[in-house]
């Protein structure tokens, strides 16, 4: 869902992938979102009857560095978009997640002053929707461009960009009641890349950073595995996981390793299959209708 497209045009599309009998077999395009989301830090979150869409849009939609919050729902069994109370922060490249069917939205870039800071704290949205407020928990420091994941009752944190645009390494886990905990170093260090998990292991894919690299963490034995890389390099990219054992990775960015960060944005619309058991990524025949950098996405089933 949104995103940034050929150089840099911002999409308002939600893209809808469509699977049947384990197999993808179509892109269609369904209504538009209500608002524009043109900076590179859209996120999707599902949980029971609502897809939550959290993303950065400019005001006038023109090239005039005002930035603005937007944050919306879906409704799946109405099919409507509403919106939705607005952060006392306006922030972008910030980490998201849903635990107990409460939306988190945790560090990311504040946008309320000329200085761009990087913030660590968390908030989240009251389960009625109705407001957001400061809670646990904060992060153990300032963070932006990480990637987060639930795995069981855990919420864990690996990478980003730290206040002096440092990449990190550090793997951390959260559980209600508690402070982050670091488990585990990166194998390298990494930002905008994607994380998620089948309730075995961990999965980090690509990145800036190891740029198509996939591990795997196995966090009862705290060890890293090395896996089959993906078919190109890849960042900013949606991930999900699918129940019969496979992730799907749609869109992203294709900046080549070593290219300077001031390259034209090469948005992707190819659409990447890995199958967990055979250790094996295949690049589906099927393509997004948009190139599709930094868009969010969620599996609805």
């Amino acid at each position: 869902m949104g995103g940034l497209g050929q150089n840099e045009a911002p999409l308002t599309s939600v893209q809808l992938i469509h699977i049947t009998n384990k197999t993808i077999t179509g892109v269609t395009v369904a209504p538009d979102l209500p608002k524009t989301l043109v900076d590179a830090s859209t996120t999707v979150n599902q949980a029971g009857e609502y897809v939550y869409v959290i993303g950065v849009r400019d005001k006038e939609l023109v090239n005039n560095n005002i930035d603005d919050m937007s944050e919306l729902i879906f409704d799946i069994k109405l099919q409507v978009w509403k919106p939705l109370p607005l952060p006392n922060i306006t922030r972008k490249y910030g980490m998201t997640f849903i635990l107990d069917n409460i939306l988190y939205l945790i560090g990311g870039e504040e946008l309320a002053t000329w200085k761009r800071l990087t913030v660590m704290e968390c908030i989240k949205l009251n389960k009625l929707n109705l407001g957001w407020k400061f809670c646990e928990p904060y992060l153990p420091y300032a963070l932006k461009g990480a990637a987060s994941c639930v795995m069981g009752k855990s919420v864990w944190l690996s990478g980003g960009f730290t206040t002096g645009l440092e990449i990190s390494r550090a793997m951390y886990r959260w559980q209600p009641g508690k402070t982050w905990d670091k488990i585990a170093n990166l194998i390298e260090g990494l930002a905008h890349h994607a994380m998620i998990s089948d309730e075995r292991f961990i999965y980090i894919i690509a990145g800036f950073g190891n740029w198509n690299n996939l591990n795997a963490f196995d966090p009862e034995k705290k060890i890293w595995l090395k896996l089959s890389p993906l078919p190109s390099a890849t960042s900013r990219h949606g991930t999900v996981y699918l129940p019969w054992g496979q992730i799907v990775v749609p869109g992203g960015n294709g900046l080549m390793p070593g290219a300077p960060y001031s390259d034209p944005y090469l948005a992707r619309d190819t659409i990447y299959v890995y199958d967990i058991v055979s250790d094996t990524w295949t690049v589906s025949n099927v393509t997004l209708k948009q190139a599709a950098d930094s868009a969010g996405i969620a599996l609805i089933p």
